[in-house]
């Protein structure tokens, strides 16, 4: 498998942990079900488990995942699970809550990431999942059964500043923001 190596990431509108953090080739898939509570004005997001996932320590063949939570583009609310120990397949099974009006769920998106507890607080990124949370189908049976999202490299924000419009990338279900310059004929 590949080294680790250290990488500064700026901050963007789809980058949330911005600084310096470990990175490692991609791998794995993460299982999420979204619901929302009308009675309560929460968004419900159960994250099931991860499989496959890379190692976090590379040469100690070591993986100690957790799941953070963020929806996009708001400031704050970020939640994450608790650490599993030495597993590339950990089972979650947590639910956490956003409290949010559900007419504010437009252009909005859910990230999840999921990062390798490492040792001295380091941390090492193993992937994400971005789902657009406009347009969800809460009403929809199926949105509420855990469902499997290849995790997806971290979007580069330098990427994010040259574009700005919406590309579906269909097999990590990622949304980029876009800068296309057009030109009038």
């Amino acid at each position: 498998p590949k080294s680790s190596k250290p990488v500064q990431e700026n901050c963007s509108s789809i980058s949330t942990d911005c600084g310096l953090f470990d990175s490692v080739a991609v791998a794995g898939e993460l299982e999420l079900a979204l619901v929302y509570n009308t009675n309560t004005s929460t968004l419900e997001i159960t994250v099931g488990a991860c499989r496959n996932l890379t190692y976090g320590d590379t040469k100690r063949r070591k993986c100690h995942p957790y799941i953070k939570l963020h929806v996009l583009p708001e400031k704050g609310g970020k939640m994450k699970t608790t650490v599993k120990k030495n597993t590339t397949d950990p089972v979650y099974n947590e639910v956490l809550k956003y409290q949010i009006e559900r007419h504010l769920l437009f252009g909005k998106r859910l990230q999840a990431t999921v990062w390798h507890s490492g040792t001295l607080k380091r941390k090492v990124f193993l992937g994400e999942v971005l789902l657009p949370l406009d347009g969800w189908r809460f009403e929809d049976k199926t949105s509420k059964c855990l469902t499997w999202y290849p995790l997806c490299p971290k979007v580069s924000s330098s990427i994010i500043s040259q574009f700005n419009f919406n590309i579906f990338y269909p097999f990590c279900h990622i949304f980029i923001e876009l800068l296309i310059v057009t030109v009038d004929h």
